[in-house]
């Protein structure tokens, strides 16, 4: 479609108890980790649906076959690879041949902006070769590209405090024009609930 924009893929894992958000479940309990991520699901899918020219696609894991998945009136698609890194470079090569730019985003981050993606995707269609949105804790929760390097994802430590650093080293190496876009935060450790509990009293999510 010549009008569109880009496409942003959401990347999540179907919100099954023990296989989501397990270092929240000491506590949450099993099931309360799966609500949140099914909740934090919602969230980003509500936002990302009200872009303008955008395509969504929800990339899913194990597959797509989750109850939840399967009621979303969007195009969906299989996660493949042995790893984060390889599943992620899939998911941007097979999108980037329905359109010219994309961004991959997790679902962990409610307070990433659309605004912050749409820049982004802007950003792509202006010439730069790569985005990236950085989280507090040194990873990363976003990333788009109007094509694929797969170095870009290999060796990267992923889950550590080192993965946005090794990811724009890779920018640097190929010669690659990047743009870093807001800084946000996620959630991933029990110390980020109380955070969250505030962030949506203030967005009225509650």
């Amino acid at each position: 479609m010549e009008s569109e924009l880009g496409r942003l893929l959401v990347f999540s894992k179907a919100p099954v108890a023990g296989e989501v958000k397990t270092r929240l479940i000491p506590a949450l309990g099993a099931e309360g980790a799966a609500q949140l991520h099914e909740e934090l699901l919602t969230i980003c899918l509500e936002k990302v649906s009200a872009a303008n020219d955008v395509t969504i696609e929800l990339w899913c894991a194990p597959d797509t076959d989750h109850a939840y998945f399967q009621s979303q009136n969007i195009p969906l698609y299989k996660q493949e690879g042995n790893n984060l890194g390889e599943k992620m470079a899939y998911a941007l090569e097979s999108a980037l041949k329905r359109c010219k730019q994309t961004i991959l985003l997790g679902t962990d981050s409610p307070a990433l902006s659309l605004k912050t993606l749409m820049s982004g995707l802007e950003s792509l269609r202006s010439g730069y070769d790569a985005v990236i949105v950085p989280a507090e804790d040194g990873g990363y929760v976003a990333i788009g590209m109007r094509e694929v390097d797969r170095t870009v994802f290999e060796s990267v430590e992923w889950g550590s405090d080192q993965v946005y650093a090794q990811t724009v080293a890779r920018f640097e190496q190929l010669g690659w024009r990047w743009k870093a876009l807001d800084m946000c935060w996620d959630i991933d450790r029990p110390e980020e609930l109380v955070r969250y509990e505030n962030w949506k009293e203030v967005s009225g999510k509650r």
